[in-house]
């Protein structure tokens, strides 16, 4: 067979086998389209570039952006001429017959998502799809607002515990960070709360922290610090405790001269508070003034509304004076309870000249007192003050001297025309008993003593007269308190668990004290907390008192393993009273959830992915962990057994392996965490599947590393042995017929 010229580049056999095959392309320089972004991340309101070529000669027909993949994707441009189907915010780069690159404006937050570039050729039922680029991953982080920082509704005392608020919005995506400061030092990390909890183009944060206020805090400031991928710097909001702290006032009463004074000297009461202050006293109140044997009885019914000095008149052979002079703080605000602090005023006695003091004998004789001048007639009563544990005895001594005329020794409890019958030879009374009987020794004993036994007791010597018996003389009296036995106390905490940094509220109570001199201590694993809040009920007089204490915590994650104490020390107690609370009870630490993939990147068709998601750092120990893809329940997985960290709280993991198909590419695995009966917590990973772009004449769902159909050798010598046989039989039976 002859061949055609060399110029000509093609032999005469290659030329009939290429008109028998009818290869299209055959000799045409190869197609490809070209996505090189694999993926970009975008703020919002910046521009978006997205490049997109083609190279070879194409067939005619149009090239196409889509968002998204399957029947739902979403077409972003096309270059018909149309702006049907398009965004408003999507423009080409360049006419250009080669270049499909295009621009989003203005990104915004819904932006987000895989976008490709199709190309298409022209077919008699409509546009076919001949090559597509492997996608772009656009990720689209929104510009947040201003954190607030709100505080509490009105001013907290010292200890109280305290709730601070920060908010923001308008993230994306959903990974936020927030930080709490105060005067620059991290405070425990909160458990931010970010909404909404399902897949969202934008997010809200929301962070509390509990504060428990000190008096230095009035030049303190807290701090809001967020954290996120489209910030170049934190965002931060401030707090000024001053706003939040209210400290009362410290009252102090002091006296000059400052221990026990002489009758009739000038006392000055000094008053240790900077306010406006004034001295009060409650109407009808009964001051007992005694005068050697004489009793005198007055009303002090009103102290001056404000003074500096207060003259005391009168006197006491000895013991004290006795009265509830107030210190009363008035406060701006209306309706606001006083601040009140009792005074006590020891009056001196005078030196005594066998058992009475010189102005009492001239007082005694001016009066014409029975018994002056004659053998002296004297009533012992020695004791001034004894202080009794309720259920012991109490001995009382009372003696009589000298001549006394006949008559009967008594004593009372109380004074004036309310005192009380105590004991007197003809009658019986129960608990009290004389310890001798002998005409001059009346010494009692009250055994079995209660709270109510508190009280000042007098021996009191009467004579017989013509109708009744006359009071002739009486001791000085013996004030008695009575120390009762505290009941057991009692810790109490809240109805429910406190996450960290919410501020909880603890409550101590016991009762049956007296007096009512009860101090109340509060310690964390041992180290005392600041001064709680202390009421002793009731605030009048009374034969016992009950106590209670309120003590506010900010819990922290490591209180899994601390303990609260409750002493209460009392003068009737050998050793303080102690309640415990385990604060393991109260707390609730929400898991920390974390998913990862292995491989970590974008994967290969078909390749083995495991998902894997750690829940860390939670407390109690109940969590339960489950898998969704794209929002529906998937495979429960394989979940590990949970195990103890070293400050109490629990980490569990679970794994879940799927196969990366080209039809689960950007499907989102989401881990759901289910922890003590609260509303459940997610964190979530997207698979990537690197597909590889598709090519003219080619399967899309063949792998062969970009080259072309008809650019293996192999499968040309295939070919033309195949069309050479073909060829030489086709030949070989023309001749014959021809023959």
């Amino acid at each position: 067979m002859a061949t055609l010229t060399a110029g000509s580049g093609l032999s005469l056999p290659c030329l009939v086998l290429l008109l028998l095959l009818g290869i299209p392309g055959a000799g045409a320089q190869e197609f490809q389209l070209l996505q090189p972004q694999g993926a970009v991340s975008v703020l919002a309101g910046e521009t978006l570039t997205l490049p997109c070529s083609v190279t070879g000669n194409p067939p005619a027909g149009p090239t196409k952006w889509f968002k998204g993949s399957g029947p739902t994707s979403q077409v972003v441009y096309e270059d018909t001429g149309s702006d049907k189907g398009s965004l408003p915010r999507v423009t080409r780069v360049t006419n250009i017959d080669t270049d499909f690159t295009i621009r989003i404006s203005d990104t915004r937050p819904e932006d987000a998502g895989t976008y490709r570039c199709v190309r298409f050729k022209k077919g008699l039922g409509g546009d076919e799809e001949i090559g597509s680029g492997a996608g772009t991953a656009v990720s689209v982080s929104a510009r947040p607002s201003a954190p607030s920082v709100s505080g509490p509704p009105s001013r907290a005392e010292l200890g109280a515990p305290v709730t601070f608020t920060c908010t923001s919005g308008g993230f994306s995506p959903r990974d936020i960070t927030v930080t709490w400061l105060k005067n620059g030092a991290p405070l425990p990390a909160p458990q931010p709360r970010v909404l909404p909890e399902h897949e969202s183009v934008s997010y809200n944060v929301s962070s509390t922290v509990g504060l428990c206020l000190s008096a230095g805090d009035a030049r303190s400031q807290l701090t809001c610090q967020i954290e996120h991928s489209a910030l170049a710097a934190p965002l931060r909001g401030t707090y000024n405790l001053s706003h939040a702290l209210r400290v009362p006032p410290r009252l102090r009463v002091g006296s000059d001269p400052a221990g026990p004074v002489a009758r009739n000297e000038s006392v000055t009461f000094i008053l240790g508070t900077g306010t406006g202050c004034s001295w009060g006293k409650d109407s009808g109140t009964s001051l007992t003034l005694i005068h050697v044997n004489l009793w005198v009885e007055a009303t002090l019914r009103e102290l001056p509304k404000i003074t500096n000095q207060m003259k005391i008149e009168g006197f006491r052979p000895a013991g004290a004076l006795c009265f509830p002079v107030a210190l009363q703080t008035r406060r701006a605000s209306k309706g606001s309870d006083a601040e009140r602090v009792p005074a006590v005023i020891t009056m001196a006695t005078s030196t005594p000249v066998s058992g009475l003091s010189i102005p009492c004998l001239a007082l005694s004789l001016l009066l014409a007192t029975p018994g002056a001048g004659a053998q002296e007639f004297q009533l012992l009563q020695p004791q001034g003050a004894v202080l009794v544990s309720a259920g012991e005895t109490l001995t009382l001594p009372c003696s009589v001297t000298g001549l006394s005329p006949a008559g009967p020794v008594k004593w009372f409890k109380g004074s004036g025309p309310t005192r009380q019958l105590v004991y007197e030879d003809k009658e019986s009374f129960p608990r009290v008993t004389r310890v001798v009987h002998s005409d001059t020794d009346f010494t009692i004993r009250i055994s079995d003593t209660r709270p109510e036994d508190a009280g000042t007791y007098r021996c009191v010597k009467f004579k017989k007269g013509l109708r009744a018996d006359e009071e002739i003389g009486s001791g000085a009296g013996t004030a008695v308190p009575v120390s009762a036995r505290p009941s057991a106390l009692s810790v109490s905490a809240p109805p429910s668990r406190a996450e960290p940094s919410a501020p909880v509220t603890f409550t101590c109570t016991s009762g049956g004290f007296s007096p009512r001199n009860i101090t109340v201590t509060w310690l964390k694993n041992g180290a005392p907390l600041p001064a709680p809040q202390l009421r002793v009920l009731p605030e009048h007089e009374s034969v016992s008192y009950n106590v209670s204490s309120t003590v506010g915590l900010c819990l922290s994650t490591g209180d899994a393993r601390s303990q609260l104490t409750c002493q209460i020390e009392h003068s009737a107690l050998a050793a303080p009273l102690h309640g415990t609370y385990n604060l393991s009870h109260a707390l609730r630490v929400p898991p920390r959830l974390q998913v990862g993939s292995d491989p970590a990147g974008p994967v290969a068709r078909n390749e083995s992915v495991t998902f894997t998601c750690r829940a860390e750092g939670f407390y109690p120990q109940g969590t339960s962990l489950s898998w969704l893809e794209n929002g529906k329940e998937t495979d429960p997985g394989k979940l590990s057994r949970p195990t103890e960290n070293p400050d109490g709280t629990f980490t569990l993991q679970s794994s879940l392996e799927v196969r990366a198909t080209e039809q689960r590419n950007q499907s989102v695995f989401t881990c759901r965490a289910v922890h003590d009966s609260q509303p459940p917590v997610s964190a979530s990973a997207t698979l990537r599947v690197s597909l590889p772009p598709t090519e003219p004449g080619k399967d899309p769902a063949s792998s062969d590393g970009g080259q072309s159909l008809f650019s293996s050798p192999a499968l040309w010598i295939g070919l033309l042995l195949e069309k050479m046989l073909t060829g030489a039989f086709l030949l070989f039976f023309f001749l014959r017929r021809k023959e």
